[in-house]
C-alpha cells in the first residue's frame, strides 16, 4: 500500500457480504481481515471501497472487533489500535451498535452495526498481507529474508557501520549486494532520497582484497563500478552508490555520506 510499504491488501468485492461470510472467505484465502494504521491509510482504503467496479459501492468489512463483555476494541491480526475512526452516531447503525465486527464506510467511518440493521448494504471485505520488516523498513522483493533501509543522518562509513545501523536494530549493517538485481532495488528504493543524498554507502570496503565489512563470510561476486573505478583503491578503500545510475564509485571512508542498512528477517526479534 503507498501509506504503509509493509503491506498489502486485498479488496474481496461482494454486493452482500455478513461478517461471518468476511471471516470465512479470510480463512480459505490465507489472509486476516486488514487492520488500519494511520488516517493515512484509512483515506486510501475509503477511495478503493468507493471505485469498487461493482453495481454497489462504498463499504468493507475490516478486521476490527468489539468485545461486549470487556468492551474493548481490538485487531484481529494482534497488531495495536494506534488509529479509529469509529462512529457510533450513524443512522445506518440501528440495533443499539452491538454488532461485534466493523467495516469501514465510504464516508471514512467505522461501524460495528450488523449487516442486517445496514439494510445488507455491506459490500465486501478488506484483507492483508503483512511482511514481518519493523516499520520504516521494506522488504527486499529481490531477497525476502532481508529488511531495507535508507538513511539520509550523513555519516562517516564506520560510523554507519558500526553505531548508527546497528542503532536502528540490533544486528543490521550496511548493505550488501549480491546481484544486478539487488543492486536495481537499492537504486530505486534509496532515489526517495535524491533530494537529499545522490550516493549511499553500501558495505563493501578494501583491505587486500574487495570483501563485505559485515563479515558474513560471503564473497564478492557482483561489481559494478562506474566506468574508471576503482581509482587507488589501496586508499580510497570505502564504496558508495549512486542513485543516478546504480554504479558504484570508491570514496575515503571518513567522506560522510547517506547509507542503506539492511537487516536479516530472522533477527528481527532480537
Amino acid at each position: 500500500m503507498a501509506s504503509n510499504p509493509n503491506k498489502c491488501y486485498l479488496y474481496a468485492y461482494e454486493v452482500y457480504m455478513t461478517a461471518g461470510q468476511a471471516a470465512l472467505k479470510g480463512a480459505s484465502l490465507g489472509y486476516s481481515l486488514l487492520s488500519i494504521d494511520s488516517k493515512e491509510e484509512n483515506d486510501e482504503l475509503i477511495d478503493i471501497i468507493i471505485n469498487c467496479n461493482g453495481p454497489a459501492c462504498g463499504s468493507a468489512w475490516i478486521g476490527l472487533k468489539y468485545d461486549n463483555d470487556s468492551s474493548i476494541n481490538s485487531w484481529v491480526d494482534g497488531y495495536p489500535l494506534s488509529f479509529t475512526s469509529i462512529n457510533e452516531s450513524s443512522p445506518y447503525c440501528d440495533d443499539g451498535f452491538v454488532g461485534e465486527k466493523y467495516f469501514l464506510s465510504w464516508d471514512g467511518f467505522w461501524y460495528n452495526c450488523p449487516a442486517t440493521s445496514y439494510k445488507g448494504r455491506v459490500h465486501g471485505a478488506l484483507y492483508e498481507y503483512r511482511t514481518d520488516c519493523p516499520k520504516g523498513w521494506l522488504q527486499s522483493k529481490v531477497d525476502s529474508t532481508k529488511c531495507i533501509n535508507t538513511q539520509t543522518n550523513k555519516q562517516s562509513f564506520m560510523n554507519a557501520s558500526m553505531i548508527a545501523c546497528g542503532a536502528l536494530s540490533s544486528n543490521a549493517n550496511v548493505a550488501q549486494v549480491f546481484s544486478a538485481d539487488a543492486n536495481h532495488e537499492l537504486m530505486v528504493t534509496a532515489t526517495a532520497e535524491a533530494a537529499v543524498c545522490e550516493k549511499f554507502y553500501i558495505d563493501l570496503v578494501f583491505t587486500d582484497h574487495w570483501q563485505w565489512f559485515g563479515g558474513n563470510g560471503q564473497n564478492v561476486t557482483y561489481f559494478n563500478w562506474k566506468q574508471g573505478y576503482p581509482i587507488n583503491q589501496t586508499t580510497i578503500n570505502c564504496v558508495m552508490l549512486d542513485i543516478e545510475d546504480g554504479t558504484w564509485t570508491n570514496e575515503n571512508c571518513t567522506q560522510i555520506g547517506c547509507f542503506i542498512c539492511e537487516k536479516s528477517l530472522a533477527q528481527i526479534a532480537n
